[in-house]
């Protein structure tokens, strides 16, 4: 019994997060997927992008993908919870391409109100300049610039 236990078990998700991936047929083989993978997780083969198992969920495969090829299995690409009902946060959450955000209801309203005022590409280029930065209060402050 201690061995199922054991915390290398619980806490240590061993399936390479790439698996849960999925390309459709709007796949041209284009690259521009490999070219964003920051953890050289992607190799186009065969026209199609195939995974070497390095993935770290960063998901810029997901968000600049011009023909919206690259999925999940099964999975809306969804946030819910504080973050999504941050008006700030929000707007980069729809930059890295998320679009179905759940939060209490309460925070509708604010989010509603951000998102109103900000255009897709200039939440994607917020986005983009975000996933550089390191810390969340240099996200934060970024965000805010927004808001202005």
């Amino acid at each position: 019994m201690n061995r199922l236990l054991s915390p290398n078990r619980i806490m240590k998700d061993t399936r390479p997060w790439d698996e849960e991936f999925c390309i459709s047929d709007n796949c041209i083989g284009c690259g521009v997927c490999e070219s964003v993978c920051q953890f050289s997780n992607i190799k186009i083969q065969n026209n199609k992008p195939a995974f070497l198992h390095y993935c770290q969920r960063c998901m810029a495969c997901i968000q600049y993908c011009p023909q919206k090829a690259i999925g999940l299995k099964g999975k809306p690409l969804s946030v819910c919870g504080e973050m999504a009902g941050d008006p700030l946060a929000a707007a980069i959450l729809v930059g890295l391409g998320i679009r179905s955000l759940s939060m209490s209801e309460p925070n509708i309203p604010r989010v509603k109100y951000a998102l109103s005022g900000i255009s897709a590409a200039k939440a994607a280029e917020m986005a983009e300049k975000a996933r550089k930065l390191r810390t969340e209060a240099e996200i934060r402050k970024l965000a805010a610039t927004l808001a202005v």
